[in-house]
């Protein structure tokens, strides 16, 4: 386990001297706090299903009542 230790030991030394630390520029800092902090106004648009449905039931509903009307209207002429 001390091996172990020693070889995370090890491996930081040669990050920190492969890594150099960067200090951001105090506008980008802020600029960055600020959205992540405030939520953005986004909405996502749904789809709307239902409207789609209504519109294909009452375009049924008038098809089906189109043709039973002209089966009556014709059924009345062939007595």
């Amino acid at each position: 386990m001390n091996t172990k230790i020693k070889d995370f030991t090890s491996i930081e030394k040669k990050l920190d001297s492969f890594l150099q630390p960067v200090n951001p520029e105090e506008s980008f800092a802020a600029n960055l706090k600020n959205r992540l902090l405030i939520e953005p106004s986004i909405t996502i648009d749904q789809p709307e299903y239902l409207f789609v449905l209504v519109i294909i039931s009452s375009i049924f509903f008038i098809g089906v009542l189109f043709v039973w009307l002209l089966y009556c209207i014709f059924d009345k002429y062939s007595d």
